[in-house]
């Protein structure tokens, strides 16, 4: 049975709009205050007074994908529905809760909603909640529960006439990529690169993507074969861990 757990990001977020360029062409800096993320927001620049503007339309739009809230955000109908796809910001901002989820060792967790909002801490509602009501809570904050997935063929898909069709798709045979992989995770230091190699590898499939990877420097990967083995390539193995709950998982080093 699929467990359903709600979602709750807790957002550190500095955004700065100041340069040296700015900082020399004025010595006195723009400041203003707005409401978002049920938080008020302080903000002192240097320089172009449009930066508060700018600043102020990053929060907004992310708010919209992660207020636990808003109907139309994307948290939002993943708690909702148990499944989903975040976009930009948000699954960057969801990988990197999760992982500091892990490296905490559940100290955060942020699958904690229910307990937030027993407490009244989302609507404003103040309230002590029984024992009782927080025991029953508990059993729903379990971060370890959340899957989050990357470069997934499982990202979108629809089954027909018992076949599962997902939406990267192989050049070569336009149809669906059947390269014997789950997923693929790459880890470098251009987003825009990593994105498309996660695509391109998925596509390749483990042999053709090892090669690929052997004669490259500026890249490291995960993968995920559909027998549910582990494939990581040497730059990861000392990083490299198992998510709690999957222990058991084979894993094995890719080396040059």
């Amino acid at each position: 049975m699929k467990k359903c757990i709600p979602v709750l990001l807790m957002l550190t977020i500095l955004i700065c709009g100041y340069s040296k360029q700015a900082q020399e062409s004025t010595s006195e800096p723009v400041s203003d205050t707005f409401f978002a993320m049920d938080t008020t927001m302080d903000f002192r620049i240097y320089g172009d007074k449009s930066l508060l503007q700018d600043a102020q339309n990053v929060i907004t739009d992310l708010e919209k994908k992660v207020s636990v809230t808003d109907s139309d955000s994307e948290i939002y109908k993943i708690n909702e529905n148990g499944s989903g796809i975040l976009s930009g910001e948000a699954d960057t901002l969801m990988k990197n809760a999760l992982e500091m989820c892990r490296r905490t060792n559940g100290a955060l967790d942020i699958s904690i909603y229910p307990i937030v909002k027993a407490w009244g801490f989302t609507t404003g509602s103040y309230q002590v909640p029984d024992e009782e009501t927080i025991q029953t809570l508990l059993t729903k904050v379990d971060y370890t529960q959340i899957q989050y997935d990357e470069a997934s063929g499982n990202e979108r898909y629809f089954e027909q006439d018992g076949h599962t069709y997902w939406h990267i798709m192989d050049p070569a045979t336009g149809h669906p990529a059947k390269g014997g992989l789950l997923s693929v995770t790459v880890a470098g230091d251009k987003g825009g690169i990593c994105d498309a190699l996660s695509t391109s590898l998925f596509v390749m499939g483990l042999d053709k993507a090892y090669d690929l990877w052997a004669k490259s420097d500026d890249f490291e990967a995960v993968f995920v074969a559909t027998d549910g083995t582990v494939y990581i390539t040497d730059g990861l193995k000392d990083i490299f861990s198992l998510a709690q709950g999957y222990e058991d998982t084979s894993v094995k080093i890719l080396t040059r």
